[in-house]
């Protein structure tokens, strides 16, 4: 439900009540240029605390995009034509089928080949998708094992954004686990086996690996287990959901 006027009070913002199976590709919010009669900027007041005090003192200019659509319109293709990556129909029958999401920024080119040799050397095979968070690297279309999806703009959110449109792509097309891998870490070769073969035992709905700590130089930092045993702590790169 929608109310006819603006909602009284310094800073409200209309809401609506999405339908149970929302379309990823439209717009969840208002666009503010629709109740701002007439108003030539497209901004809105948003509270800076959760309790508004002092209308004068507790709000915030926020630049809203007037039309939120259209970049989502550029998220609508799957994949690049040149990379289609491995789909869940490529892999024989009765595999388990493994979607790798690595949301990525500005990383140096070496640090993003190093993660994705480690994705397309893995014994298990898997689909490698690279969400480019504003910031576009070509070095993954020349892996045909990678699905390169590219936001029009970064979010600033530390890859949370990207990191769930992946997810939420991978879903889409039907692969029945999803793992994670920062940009700046890699995998060893049996990363994926090891983690389906735990999952077909256990039937767990998210497993997790082991990790290790490493230098600029790709030395292993000894003595840190505890840190990295998958038990006293889980990192993103190390879990498997299925």
């Amino acid at each position: 439900m929608e109310s006819a006027d603006r909602p009284e009070g310094a800073g409200a913002v209309r809401r609506r009540v999405l339908p149970q199976r929302a379309d990823l590709f439209r717009p969840a919010h208002q666009d503010p240029r629709s109740w701002q009669h007439g108003r030539t900027d497209a901004r809105r007041r948003i509270p800076v605390s959760g309790r508004r005090r002092d209308r004068s003192g507790h709000f915030r200019q926020v630049q809203a995009d007037p039309q939120p659509a259209r970049h989502l319109r550029h998220l609508q293709g799957f994949g690049n034509p040149g990379a289609p990556g491995l789909r869940p129909q490529d892999l024989s029958p009765g595999q388990v089928r493994v979607a790798v999401v690595t949301p990525y920024y500005r990383e140096p080119d070496p640090v993003l080949v190093r993660c994705l040799d480690g994705v397309a050397r893995q014994t298990h095979p898997c689909t490698h998708f690279m969400i480019a968070d504003g910031h576009p690297n070509p070095l993954a279309d020349a892996y045909p094992q990678a699905i390169h999806l590219k936001l029009p703009q970064a979010h600033g959110d530390n890859g949370d954004t990207p990191r769930g449109f992946g997810a939420a792509k991978a879903l889409e097309a039907g692969f029945d686990g999803i793992a994670f891998l920062d940009a700046d870490n890699w995998f060893r070769p049996r990363h994926i086996e090891s983690l389906v073969e735990l999952q077909a035992k256990t039937e767990a709905s998210v497993v997790v690996a082991r990790r290790s700590f490493h230098r600029l130089d790709g030395s292993e930092i000894i003595g840190l287990a505890e840190a990295g045993d998958a038990i006293h702590f889980a990192d993103t790169s190390c879990l498997l959901l299925c």
